[in-house]
């Protein structure tokens, strides 16, 4: 997708919401004035690529997480 075309989707979604929330946290990630853009770009990104692991099925239950983790700490320990 062209840098034209995502401009125009975004403003074709930015047009339909109503989410005055919303609105104002795009209009903040936008500013890149803001000395907290760069921050919340990260957290977006963030953000964005924990929705594709979810949607591909990457994620863990609670129990495999703790069950990694305490493998992890294992092997640092060794």
């Amino acid at each position: 997708m062209t840098a034209l075309q995502l401009k125009s989707q975004l403003i074709e979604m930015i047009q339909k919401e109503g989410n005055t929330k919303l609105l104002e946290l795009v209009r903040s990630l936008l500013d890149q004035g803001s000395e907290t853009s760069a921050y919340r770009s990260m957290l977006l990104e963030g953000a964005i690529k924990s929705e594709q692991d979810i949607a591909a099925g990457s994620v863990n239950t609670p129990e495999e997480a703790i069950a990694k983790a305490k493998a992890a700490i294992r092997r640092n320990k060794a």
